[in-house]
């Protein structure tokens, strides 16, 4: 079974390449264990031009949403509105 971090990067990357046509770029935890950051970039099918490829959002999503997210083996509201933001990067 994949560790919590696995799961989620894997999740997260699975939705946002459907909806939004980006991808998870990095994810680390915060110095206290509190938060993952994710950084988000375009896929390079949305590309409009390569000064776009660098175009990238980061998001921050609090350890308790992602622990609640594993339980339910499903991305929980509090994570995908967070997601919204991404639109930009469309």
């Amino acid at each position: 079974m994949p560790s919590q971090k696995e799961w989620f990067f894997r999740k997260l990357d699975s939705y946002v390449r459907k909806v939004f046509q980006c991808f998870v770029a990095e994810m680390f935890a915060s110095k206290d264990q509190a938060e993952y950051i994710v950084c988000f970039r375009r896929a390079a099918a949305a590309l409009g031009s390569s000064s776009e490829q660098y175009a990238c959002r980061y998001v921050n999503f609090a350890a308790a949403d992602v622990d609640a997210a594993h339980r339910a083996d499903r991305l929980t509201p509090s994570i995908t509105e967070k997601l919204m933001d991404l639109k930009e990067l469309e």
